[in-house]
């Protein structure tokens, strides 16, 4: 679940040092099943898979690289039982909660393609919906999982990854595993009933969902589907808001409705606008608004807005810009009022000003949590800064990067670039003067990365003084935790306060920490090539999909 669950601090009873450089070697560990018992409360999950029925799972080869990791699926698993029997066993774990929905999984072949490469969220051909592989992660945590509400997360999406330094000793395990990560995938959060499947600190016995696990599931999904998502014709009859399209919910029977729509951008004068009105609902909370928009061709740089009736433009928060997809949320759309939702181009150059998209409107009662890793500025003097990210587990993040205090006429462009510590690159994204970007989300490992913010303009000297935000997310939900290991982590002690103690001794709650850095990476480009990252630039913005 994107909010609240998603930066769990409770997977380290002790605390993990990150001075000692994180370990591959293969070590075996028993499983404490001694649990608190908590106050009773489930939680329901913001967003769900549609097309629920066609859900498809893959079993990634050996060798497949997982986040510069080599997968041992098969050698883990295969110790446990037949490759049959295992999979089989992951396979019912999802079927336990499908088949309360009346819906199916089914097995595919999976190509051996890198976890988290380019392409659809959904129906992949290389690879299934849910693809499961092993790797080293954290010693605190059993498993993790990508949830598809994790917009911004592309194919990791549905990934479920075994940490193959913890041992399990039946397929009873395995089955309790895969249920709590099945649960994830599928949307619910975790529960702090000790009876749940979705337990945040379930050992490995729960073998059933409870009956208000299953209630959460089949509320988030509803029963029954009515009418189809609108699409916008080729025209300009659409253009202002007062000629907008009204699109209907097409999932009306869940917690909160959805609309859907889709449309084509003929070129860098045309706009489309959408309205759409929610519906009262039960819950309690406050209504969050979430727009989502993908291009369906990389011609099409989109600029996403959202409206009131009048046509006053409504404050969101940017989720995700890039990768032909457009995240807005916003806590200001209210019951039974009209709301308009505005696509245009975001360019005035005709290359990247037309092409297909498809938008989505739902709603949830949390927002996406984004936290501010750095605030900073660039100018003709300093053109580059240096800062160090400390993790503390394996988990996969979002960056994003916000440029801000120069004209969006600018002939400048920020560019972040992440490095691992051992100074590969894996992860990089420009943005525009007035502009938010993402780019593809990177599981990072417990360990030290280098975060590199340089100014790149078109002439010499000629950069303007910009203020910049690094901002990111986890995406991944944890099970566990394990019991903490005094011989292989001497710092790590039951009795610590805080979970986890960074270099220089900084003892935090937090599971990731930024630090200001002295220059020491060379800068990853020069103004002679500005003319190149503009273009780059406007590949991510519009870059590959599926």
């Amino acid at each position: 679940m994107i909010p609240m669950t998603l930066a769990q601090l409770l997977n380290l009873t002790g605390r993990l040092s990150l001075a000692v450089p994180h370990q591959t070697k293969r070590r075996r560990q028993k499983h404490h099943r001694g649990v608190e018992s908590l106050e009773t409360r489930s939680l329901l999950t913001s967003f769900a898979w549609s097309d629920t029925n066609s859900l498809t799972i893959s079993f990634a080869p050996d060798g497949t690289d997982i986040a510069g990791n080599s997968n041992e699926l098969n050698a883990d698993l295969n110790r446990l039982a037949t490759p049959a029997e295992w999979q089989g066993t992951i396979v019912s774990a999802f079927q336990t909660w499908l088949s309360e929905l009346g819906f199916d999984i089914s097995v595919v072949n999976d190509n051996g393609a890198s976890f988290g490469t380019n392409g659809a969220t959904r129906g992949d051909v290389r690879f299934g919906d849910v693809r499961v592989g092993a790797v080293p992660l954290s010693s605190g945590v059993l498993a993790t999982a990508i949830p598809q509400n994790a917009f911004v997360s592309g194919t990791w999406a549905g990934d479920m990854m075994l940490n193959y330094t913890a041992e399990l000793t039946s397929l009873d395990e395995l089955y309790s595993l895969a249920l709590h990560e099945a649960g994830h995938i599928l949307g619910l959060e975790h529960s702090t009933d000790p009876n749940s499947a979705m337990y945040h600190h379930s050992g490995l016995t729960v073998l059933a969902p409870t009956a208000d696990d299953l209630n959460l599931l089949r509320s988030l999904y509803g029963r029954g589907f009515s009418g189809n998502a609108a699409v916008e014709q080729d025209d300009t009859g659409n253009d202002r808001p007062e000629h907008a399209e009204r699109i209907e919910a097409v999932e009306p029977n869940g917690v909160f409705p959805r609309f859907e729509a889709s449309g084509t951008i003929l070129n860098s004068q045309d706009v489309d606008t959408f309205v759409f009105r929610p519906r009262e609902t039960e819950s309690e909370s406050p209504r969050v608004t979430t727009i989502i928009l993908r291009t369906k061709s990389p011609e099409l740089i989109p600029q996403l807005s959202l409206l009131k009736s009048n046509g006053q433009k409504i404050e969101a928060t940017v989720v995700a810009n890039g990768n032909g997809l457009i995240i807005l949320q916003s806590r200001e759309v209210e019951a039974d009022r009209d709301y308009i939702v505005r696509v245009q181009s975001s360019s005035t150059d005709p290359r990247p000003s037309h092409g297909d998209y498809a938008i989505a409107v739902t709603f949830s009662e949390s927002m996406t949590t984004i936290e501010q890793l750095v605030g900073e500025k660039l100018d003709a003097e300093r053109s580059q800064r240096n800062f160090v990210m400390y993790s503390a587990k394996s988990q996969l993040f979002n960056f994003q990067l916000s440029a801000i205090g120069a004209r969006r006429q600018s002939t400048a462009i920020l560019i972040l670039s992440v490095y691992n510590d051992s100074k590969r690159l894996i992860f990089r994204v420009a943005v525009r003067p007035g502009d938010t970007a993402t780019a593809n989300t990177v599981l990072l490992s417990p360990g030290r990365f280098d975060l590199v913010v340089e100014g790149v303009s078109a002439t010499d000297h000629s950069l303007p003084e910009m203020e910049f935000q690094i901002k990111g997310s986890v995406l991944s939900d944890d099970a566990g935790p394990l019991p903490n290991d005094p011989v292989s982590n001497p710092s790590s002690g039951t009795g610590a306060a805080l979970p986890y103690v960074y270099p220089m001794n900084i003892d935090s709650s937090r599971p990731f920490i930024v630090q200001q850095a002295p220059r020491t990476t060379p800068p990853v480009t020069s103004p002679t090539l500005w003319h190149d990252w503009m273009l780059y630039y406007l590949w991510l913005a519009g870059g590959p999909r599926g």
